[in-house]
C-alpha cells in the first residue's frame, strides 16, 4: 500500500492530514495508530513552525505499507537545515517540557527516524517493523 499526500505547511493543514492519516492506518490497532499518528503530527508541526518559520510552503507526506514495515517519508523545500542530535534524552515524567518533546516522541514510536538535507529541502524517513502476525500490528517500536 501507497499513500501519497501533499499539504501546505500550514497548523489548520496539518490538523486536516492527522485526521485523515488517522483514517488511512485503520488498519492498526488503536493505541499504535494513535502514537503513529501523534509522531507524524509532531513532525509536521516542527516543519511548519521551524523549518518554514511559518512563512508557508508545501509537505509532501509517503506511507508505505508492506507485509513487514509500515515507513512514511516526509520532505519538504524549506531553506532551514536541522541537525540531529546524537542522544535523544528521556523524559522526566516529574517535569515535561512545554515544548521539544516532537524527536523523543518520533523514536519512542518509530524504530528507524532518519534525517537527510536535501539540495533544496529536507527529507524524513520513519519506518517501523510490522510483526509476524500480520498487518496491522507494529512490533519493537518502543511504544
Amino acid at each position: 500500500m501507497h499513500i501519497y499526500r501533499t499539504i501546505p505547511a500550514t497548523l489548520e493543514a496539518i490538523s486536516h492530514m492527522s485526521q485523515d492519516i488517522e483514517a488511512d492506518l485503520q488498519y492498526l490497532p488503536a493505541d499504535k495508530r494513535g502514537k503513529v499518528v501523534l509522531a507524524l503530527h509532531e513532525l509536521l508541526v516542527n516543519i511548519a513552525v521551524h523549518a518554514y518559520g511559518g512563512a508557508g510552503g508545501a509537505i509532501d507526506i509517503v506511507l508505505t505499507h508492506t507485509a513487514a514495515t509500515l515507513g512514511i517519508v516526509v520532505t519538504d523545500a524549506a531553506a532551514t537545515t536541522f541537525t540531529m542530535p546524537t542522544v535523544i534524552q528521556a523524559l522526566n515524567p516529574q517535569d515535561l517540557p512545554e515544548h521539544g518533546m516532537g524527536l523523543y516522541i518520533m523514536h519512542q514510536t518509530f524504530d528507524t527516524v532518519r534525517y537527510e538535507r536535501l539540495a533544496q529541502g529536507n527529507r524524513w524517513h520513519l519506518t517501523t517493523a510490522v510483526s509476524a502476525g500480520g498487518e496491522g500490528e507494529l512490533a519493537g517500536s518502543g511504544c
